[in-house]
């Protein structure tokens, strides 16, 4: 499998269980038997309408797939929209709120060795020195890790290249995973996307600022009401909001995050039109032709034509 297929195999495996009325909190990921066990073990959270309680024996790592989810832990109460990721702690206590229709939160157990302190690079750059201490102070005293990468960034692609060795294992799976999970702590770092759970738990105001990143990170499957039940907003005042700050509607604002997103992804020739309508969040290509022309002037084919040309 690759990964541009992921999304497809999750939302499939969503769907079933939801038609077979499936109960519990957890659906597998892997094949029976996997070899890949004692390395990773993965599941997703099932839609069944239910508050899901979980406490792992192992270090665990959530990444939000599609959508977005309302996890509380340790006191906090966590946003998690399309590519963020957790890190928890082992014996570390959570829970799940009820998910939506269209989101796909993945759970992954990692050894006991791979926990996120173990994981973490020593670096000589004095900034990142400093940012990684703030992690590792934060980690020790909350218990978990919350950074909140785009789901175009690295982070995200090495998470859903893990989850494509899970759902079909092939040769030196295993070690490609362990690997994976390094090159993950190392991208992680570098990004600097680490939200402090000391600075959200003395976040009191939503500012436009937040409103703007949740529309920048979940621009795919943002709906104006989802957006609104994250941030505990009427939607007729969320939109008002928006448009008295931006000058642009929430439609606005959304298609321009994703045309700008459909403009990176054309400049790379091995991922398909049909495969960034579908990454991007439309559900018709010819939608997404006119309103790429009236954005930019030209057909999605001709800017690409004309950026490869370059």
């Amino acid at each position: 499998m690759d990964i541009y297929h992921i999304g497809e195999a999750l939302f499939q495996r969503q769907l079933a269980a939801k038609q077979q009325a499936i109960k519990g909190a957890w659906m597998t990921l892997a094949p029976s038997q996997s070899t890949l066990t004692p390395v990773v073990t993965a599941f997703f959270e099932n839609e069944d309408s239910g508050v899901h309680r979980h406490c792992n024996a192992r270090p665990t790592l959530l990444y939000a797939f599609a959508g977005t989810v309302l996890v509380d832990i340790n006191g906090q109460h966590l946003t998690l929209t399309s590519g963020n990721l957790v890190f928890i702690a082992a014996q570390q206590a959570y829970r799940v709120l009820p998910l939506k229709p269209g989101d796909i939160l993945t759970t992954l157990l990692l050894p006991v060795a791979h926990d996120l302190l173990t994981l973490l690079p020593a670096t000589d750059n004095a900034q990142l020195k400093l940012q990684l201490s703030a992690i590792q102070q934060d980690y020790r005293r909350w218990h978990y890790a919350q950074f909140n990468n785009d789901k175009i960034e690295d982070p995200a692609y090495i998470t859903e290249r893990i989850l494509c060795e899970v759902l079909c294992p092939a040769e030196f799976a295993a070690t490609r995973v362990t690997h994976f999970f390094e090159l993950l702590a190392i991208e992680l770092l570098r990004l600097d996307n680490y939200l402090s759970p000391q600075l959200q738990r003395g976040k009191r105001q939503v500012t436009t600022a937040d409103l703007l990143q949740y529309i920048d990170q979940d621009y795919d499957v943002c709906t104006l009401k989802a957006m609104a039940q994250a941030f505990h907003y009427n939607p007729n005042y969320l939109s008002n909001r928006l448009k008295s700050a931006t000058g642009q509607s929430f439609i606005q604002l959304v298609d321009s995050r994703r045309m700008a997103a459909a403009m990176t992804l054309l400049a790379n020739p091995h991922i398909s039109i049909d495969e960034i309508v579908m990454y991007i969040g439309y559900s018709s290509k010819s939608f997404f032709y006119k309103k790429f022309k009236e954005w930019y002037g030209e057909s999605p084919a001709q800017r690409r034509q004309a950026v490869l040309a370059k």
